[in-house]
């Protein structure tokens, strides 16, 4: 009986080394630039595996000495990953140990339980909507929509219209406001006048987290008709299509594009899978989203609808994710050795220049058939890879190619990054204050909506 323990034991873990090793080589061999990498992920494992099998010439005795070893170490090492995974921050206790900071109690409640509140009262307010919740892969690797209007696929870019709205909390605060008549962030009253300048951007653009008094569009709508067409998880492909759906029927003086650094470059790739995004590519195309607005409403609310079922019966389940808990990776993360951390492998080249290219130019031509001026304001990932403690992955990169690819296109450019560099403190440009993830501050967005109204009284000169 102790023989076969050993063996099991020894086999079993051997075989989980060579598998490590094996993976990781297979999966980043060639990005690896550091000895630490390699003797953690590569020779630690091999070496470890080659004394299990030697053990085999080893007394019955002394196997089963070294089987109770490996045991009561892995009894060890999964006990306290598992500690950590059961203490590990949530969002809701990073918002509440944010808010001291900024000043507000702590709130941590989550988003449904804010809307579960609300209904207690008969009050109604609905969470933010993406499309990316209704979106599927076939078979071929494409995505498409599940959403539909008059027969046709439905591919919006933001949410539902005139009703109250929740959005997010990094500030120990939920950020609450009703939707304009097209289900942005704006006053309604926006869409009556001339637009002097139209907003194109992700979360950051759209004022996560903070009220929009503090937000750059705030401050920028101080001075002029401001319509934000900002939304979370939007990219380049996606501003491009709001502008087309939206931006080119205001005719404004001046379009920002705000290029966000975090992952911009990425949602680019993400978005090129789905063909009814790389219609607009194609002159002329558009979905007609302004007069589809009560379609677009039915559809999100039928989708938060679901997903909401489908949130209230998983919480009532305790989940651990398996895989996370079999590589340790709450225990790596706490060491600071988490798998292939970007400081230990190349960065991964850029993809999709050419697209960056294509929709850029093509927003640039677009602004200019009513005479508008197109401006690319870039936004450095602050506390996501580039703050004061030095710039990861491959930021500096990305940041080289938005600066270039808009001056060869002949676009204004605006990079906001050396404001945040100079500022006297960094540490409170973002949400989570000594922590890495998470919007802007209202420090964070006020340095930028002060650098914005500088630009463009210079641009008026």
């Amino acid at each position: 009986m102790q023989r076969t323990f050993s063996n099991i034991v020894i086999v079993v873990v051997a075989m989980a080394c060579l598998a490590i090793a094996s993976g990781a080589l297979f999966r980043h061999g060639e990005r690896f630039q550091d000895l630490t990498a390699i003797a953690i992920y590569v020779l630690a494992p091999l070496t470890l595996a080659a004394a299990l099998v030697a053990c085999f010439w080893l007394s019955s005795e002394l196997r089963f000495s070294v089987a109770l070893c490996l045991v009561g170490a892995a009894s060890v090492i999964y006990g306290f990953d598992l500690y950590l995974r059961l203490s590990a921050e949530t969002r809701e206790s990073m918002r509440a140990a944010a808010a001291p900071h900024w000043g507000y109690p702590a709130d941590r409640r989550t988003v449904l339980e804010v809307i579960q509140e609300r209904e207690r009262s008969r009050e109604v307010i609905w969470p933010l909507f993406l499309y990316q919740e209704a979106l599927i892969t076939t078979g071929d690797g494409k995505v498409r929509s599940t959403l539909s209007a008059n027969g046709r696929e439905l591919v919006p870019f933001a949410g539902i219209s005139k009703v109250p709205t929740i959005s997010d909390s990094e500030f120990g605060y939920w950020v609450e406001y009703v939707s304009d008549r097209y289900g942005f962030r704006n006053p309604d009253k926006v869409w009556d006048k001339p637009a002097d300048i139209v907003l194109l951007g992700d979360s950051f653009t759209f004022g996560s987290s903070v009220p929009l008094e503090t937000h750059f569009s705030g401050i920028l709508g101080e001075r002029y008709n401001v319509v934000n067409l900002g939304y979370p998880a939007a990219g380049p492909f996606g501003y491009y299509a709001t502008l087309i759906e939206y931006g080119s029927w205001l005719k404004p003086k001046h379009v920002l594009l705000f290029f966000t650094e975090a992952n911009d470059m990425k949602n680019i790739g993400d978005d090129a899978k789905h063909p009814m995004l790389l219609d607009y590519l194609r002159k002329g195309f558009r979905q007609g989203l302004r007069d589809l607005q009560p379609q677009i409403d039915d559809a999100a609310k039928s989708v938060i609808t679901e997903l909401r079922r489908q949130e209230e019966q998983r919480i009532k389940i305790a989940r651990f994710e398996i895989a996370d808990a079999l590589l340790l990776r709450k225990l790596r993360h706490h060491l600071g050795i988490a798998a292939f951390t970007d400081r230990w492998r190349r960065p991964p080249p850029i993809q999709y220049p050419d697209l960056l290219v294509e929709l850029l130019a093509k927003t640039r031509d677009e602004v200019a058939t009513w005479g508008g001026k197109l401006h690319v304001v870039y936004l450095p990932a602050w506390n996501r890879g580039r703050d004061e403690r030095g710039v990861l992955m491959h930021y500096e990169e990305t940041r080289r190619l938005v600066q270039s690819t808009s001056e060869r296109l002949d676009i204004l450019f605006l990079d906001s990054t050396p404001a945040f560099e100079a500022h006297s403190t960094p540490e409170r440009l973002s949400a989570y204050p000594g922590r890495r993830g998470g919007h802007y501050s209202p420090i964070g967005y006020r340095l930028v909506g002060d650098l914005l109204v500088q630009y463009l009284a210079k641009q008026a000169n």
